[in-house]
């Protein structure tokens, strides 16, 4: 979504004096995630948009050479605010805050607190963080998805997973069974709801999935720590295969599509050509990945 309104933004203000700088939130990340390396970044990327760079960011830089030392939080807040001037308007755009580690987000907001009386804040969140008390003026938008989409991404789910069309075909209330109740426990959350039908599609029989319906989990990280435990639970090819996929996605520097990931799964260390027949099926990854790799068939690469 943040994508979507930065691509919009730059779309309607192209050739205009204004700028703009995003930072995406990853609680994997913490040693990137410090509040001083989040507004470093959104200093860099607006600086850069200065042709050529002014005066007073030079006088920033060498003051601080000079100091030896590093800028206070007010001060950083200043060089923001100064290089905000050059334009009519700025854009600062903050995803996912909520997975900023505690420990960092309250310095962080501070620091966007101070700004906001000098650039446009767009901020992405869970409902979980308080931010009408830190920022009174913003206006506040909930986005939960419709049962509608929900249903329609559900059914999709249950009749390509060939499990659950041989249940569906012996109990033939069950689909809409579990379209129902987890469009209700999801409560307008899809990252919920695709965690909740990838665990009800590992069940082998429709009274197990039934006594899954009832259990069901509404906590995102109950379902990660679910499908670790089940992992561990797999014969070791197959432990591996998904433990290897999950580490080149969470290293990769840009979205990988199913092919990519697939011929990385193929290559050994000591390989000095490709061994097409060492590249796994990727339908095989998918059904044990318990719902943590779920990619498009195509993504930019």
């Amino acid at each position: 979504m943040t994508s979507v309104a930065v691509n919009h933004i730059e779309d309607h203000t192209a050739r205009r004096n204004v700028a703009l700088a995003y930072v995406y939130c990853d609680y994997t990340d913490s040693k990137l995630q410090s509040e001083v390396e989040l507004i470093c970044s959104l200093t860099r990327q607006l600086v850069e948009q200065i042709h050529p760079i002014s005066e007073e960011v030079k006088t920033y830089r060498d003051r601080w050479i000079e100091k030896r030392s590093y800028p206070t939080q007010e001060e950083r807040v200043s060089l923001i605010e100064e290089v905000a001037s050059h334009f009519t308007r700025t854009y600062i755009f903050v995803d996912a805050l909520d997975e900023c580690p505690e420990q960092n987000r309250n310095e962080f907001l501070h620091m966007l607190q101070m700004l906001e009386p000098s650039v446009h804040l767009f901020i992405t969140s869970r409902p979980n963080l308080e931010l009408h008390s830190t920022f009174p003026h913003l206006s506040h938008i909930e986005i939960v998805a419709s049962h509608s989409d929900i249903q329609v991404y559900l059914e999709s789910e249950i009749s390509t997973n060939n499990r659950m069309s041989r249940l569906i075909a012996r109990d033939t209330t069950l689909k809409a069974e579990i379209i129902d109740i987890i469009i209700k426990k999801a409560e307008g959350m899809f990252l919920v709801a695709h965690f909740q039908v990838a665990y009800i599609c590992q069940m082998a029989s429709p009274k197990k999935v039934r006594q899954c319906l009832n259990t069901l989990s509404t906590k995102i990280y109950d379902f990660y720590e679910k499908a670790l435990t089940r992992i561990e639970d797999y014969f070791e090819e197959d432990r591996q295969l998904v433990k290897k996929a999950l580490a080149y996605i969470f290293c990769a520097q840009r979205p990988l599509t199913l092919e990519k990931l697939r011929h990385a799964l193929g290559i050994e260390t000591e390989d000095t050509e490709l061994d097409e027949s060492a590249l796994p099926e990727m339908e095989i990854l998918l059904s044990i990945s318990v719902g943590l790799i779920h990619l498009p068939l195509e993504l930019p690469g």
